[in-house]
Order: C-alpha cells, then sequence, then structure tokens
C-alpha cells in the first residue's frame, strides 16, 4: 500500500485487464460446456460479476477492482491451458530396444 499507483495508472491497468478478460472470456466461451474445465467456468461467472458490479466505493475499490480482473485473468488463462493439455494429441515414443542409438546423417 505504500506504493500506490496514481489514478490515471491505474485506469490503464484496469482498462488493459478488462480487455484481457474480455478476449479470454471468448476463448472460453467456444469451449462446449461439457468440456469446458470448472476453473473456466468459475473464471466466467466471476467475469460476469465483476461485469456486473464494478470497482466498489471508496479508496481501494479502484485498486481491489484491477487485483480481482487479474485473478480472473490469470484463471482463464489457466483453463484455456488446461483445456488445451487435455486435447492436445501427443505423438508416442518409438523406442529402439536392443539397437544402438540414431547417428546424425553424415552426407
Amino acid at each position: 500500500m505504500q506504493q500506490n499507483l496514481d489514478p490515471l495508472a491505474l485506469a490503464r491497468l484496469t482498462d488493459a485487464l478488462v480487455t484481457h478478460c474480455a478476449g479470454l472470456a471468448v476463448g472460453i466461451e467456444t469451449i462446449p460446456a461439457d468440456e469446458r474445465p470448472v476453473r473456466g467456468q468459475g473464471a466466467l461467472r466471476d467475469w460476469a460479476q465483476l461485469q456486473q458490479d464494478g470497482p466498489g466505493d471508496g479508496p481501494l475499490g479502484p485498486w481491489s477492482y484491477a487485483r480481482m480482473l487479474a485473478v480472473v485473468a490469470r484463471s482463464m488463462v489457466t483453463a484455456l491451458r488446461d483445456h488445451r493439455a487435455a486435447t492436445e494429441r501427443r505423438t508416442h515414443y518409438v523406442a529402439r530396444p536392443g539397437l544402438p542409438p540414431l547417428a546424425p546423417s553424415s552426407s
């Protein structure tokens, strides 16, 4: 609390966070509801609540709002990464038992 942002910097930060959250929300909403991670569902719920409520009154209202936007953005990114990891196809490693390791081509 000793190093508060000035109101203009806080407004810019809040604007950037709102923009990022809006874009991430679109990404989560494209995931079918039955495949959507629980964290993604919670993040969308929290995002809708933040949009509805806006910053609170008092000296810490704008600061708390920006902090909660950052928490929601982190949850959305984590949900998207979790979904990508769960649906990504991976190639199995093919071992060569009993054979020497492959050498780089000498051509």
